[in-house]
């Protein structure tokens, strides 16, 4: 292979003012109006169990394989507002993620190359509508990132302290979601293309030391201590028959041309296949690492998953705007050869071409969220079905007015998620309390009554579960409705009581 192609760590002759105004706009984009778009149901798992880390139980999120977000939220107590502080949260990690995109491009690829896939990312639909949700996936992602920066200075610089900072990295980034666990492979990629050296090969060893000092404490411990909570959502990645496997990787793939297509956009898409390509033909080591960053995590769930979303793909995506930058930077070199006008109309032509559906799409998600052109599982998830904020937001206010009104409100929720959702626009408000309805007894309402309590029951439409039945012991009126965009889903409060 050829050695030269890789470029040696960038002296700092030149400020990095274009990298920081670079991390600048990223993080204003995403956090101009943060809370207009709705919770979705994710992010109420998510800050409970922050809540329930300071409560001294700190695996909630084990089950379902993603402890860290609990733990990254945590620290962001008190949670009155909380669906914006814990947003804020995953708007900064992401911002480091795209100064570790920046740094990898820099290193490997060329400033030109680097700042050219951070302008894109900084508007691109994709990063910018899952890096402005508490969600654990855009956390081990720019985590994911970050330890690909650190793994790539660390094994080319020979520095002990950076290699195991690494290390870290590199469980934080599977602590945030158990299948970026494929990211274990990084660093032995990266110590044969980019340090093929037998000296090399301690720092390699003391990465993967300090990365399983900390995951295998973390995930024992925590898996002994919720044994009985089952696996959540690891259930969605399952063993594959052979027979089986075409047809799995057929489908999964197709659904992420379709999404990346859409969310990425077909030119940047087709830049980077064509920057992979590019890279293994002429056998550059900074491009086939980089190459490797972005298949990885994307075959993985290409193989295995039984319920693939398109937030996963997006510690590969980065990856693949700095492929698709560097291509798009060698043809403009080859056009200067010829024309420095024609390198300029075709480099900004380029640029226009790509940013101008993203402006776009930033601009209906400052104003008319409801109207996103999400891909069809989103737009389901998030909009027009039962995971979905609309017509809770109303609610919660509802019931915030409500209970300003009254002497005290107790919310009874036919499922623990409801109250998750709930609790993250309520939490604190005076007199107002959630129970679930396993507390509901004929004696337990009359109780509460006679304290001047009103007892109000609400559900989703469809519901989140079995529908629930009160039985023939209580009175429901219905007091408040509150639709969805569709009108395919609604959420719906009840005055309870006990039947005279």
């Amino acid at each position: 292979m050829n050695d030269v192609s890789v470029p040696s760590l960038p002296a700092r002759t030149t400020p990095p003012w274009p990298e920081i105004g670079l991390l600048l706009l990223a993080f204003g984009l995403r956090l101009h109006r943060l809370t207009l778009f709705p919770l979705f149901i994710d992010e109420a798992f998510h800050i409970r169990w922050a809540r329930e880390t300071l409560a001294l139980h700190p695996f909630g999120g084990i089950p379902d394989g993603k402890p860290l977000i609990g733990w990254a939220l945590a620290p962001l107590w008190p949670f009155e507002n909380a669906l914006w502080v814990s947003r804020a949260a995953i708007v900064l990690a992401g911002t480091l993620g795209l100064a570790a995109l920046l740094g990898i491009g820099r290193s490997l690829l060329g400033r030109r190359s680097a700042l050219v896939a951070g302008l894109v990312y900084a508007f691109l639909p994709y990063a910018f509508f899952f890096e402005r949700l508490a969600l654990a996936d855009p956390l081990a992602a720019a985590l994911g990132l970050v330890a690909g920066w650190l793994i790539v200075v660390g094994l080319r610089g020979e520095d002990r302290r950076l290699a195991a900072l690494a290390g870290a990295a590199l469980a934080l980034a599977v602590l945030g979601k158990l299948p970026m666990v494929v990211m274990l492979a990084v660093p032995a990629l990266a110590w044969l293309l980019l340090a093929p050296r037998r000296d090399a090969l301690p720092l390699l060893l003391w990465m993967y030391v300090v990365c399983l000092a900390i995951l295998v404490p973390v995930f024992a411990l925590g898996w002994w201590r919720t044994a009985a909570t089952g696996l959540g959502n690891a259930q969605r990645f399952t063993s594959v028959a052979p027979g089986t496997l075409p047809l799995r990787l057929w489908s999964n793939a197709r659904l992420f041309g379709v999404w990346l297509g859409q969310y990425v956009g077909w030119p940047v898409l087709a830049m980077a296949g064509a920057g992979i390509v590019w890279g293994a033909i002429r056998r550059e080591r900074g491009t086939l690492f980089i190459a490797g960053l972005a298949l990885l995590p994307t075959l993985e769930f290409w193989v295995l998953s039984t319920h693939p979303l398109p937030r996963y793909y997006l510690l590969g995506t980065g990856a693949m705007l700095l492929l698709a930058g560097a291509f798009a930077c060698w043809i403009v070199d080859r056009l200067r050869a010829v024309s420095t006008w024609a390198a300029r109309i075709v480099g900004l032509a380029g640029l226009l071409i790509v940013l101008a559906p993203a402006v776009g799409f930033l601009k209906t998600a400052y104003t008319a969220p409801a109207s996103l052109p999400l891909v069809t599982m989103d737009r389901l998830d998030y909009i027009e079905l039962n995971t979905s904020g609309y017509g809770l937001e109303d609610a919660a206010l509802w019931l915030e007015s409500y209970a300003a009104r009254s002497p005290g409100v107790t919310v009874i929720c036919t499922a623990r998620i409801t109250c998750d959702r709930l609790s993250v626009y309520l939490y604190g408000t005076p007199g107002l309390r959630f129970a679930r309805t396993d507390v509901l007894t004929p004696e337990w309402v009359h109780r509460e009554t006679s304290a001047g309590r009103t007892v109000l029951l609400t559900e989703d439409d469809p519901p989140h579960g079995d529908p629930f039945d009160p039985g023939a012991e209580y009175e429901l009126e219905p007091v408040a409705r509150f639709e969805r965009p569709g009108r395919q889903s609604r959420f719906e409060v009840y005055y309870l009581e006990r039947k005279r």
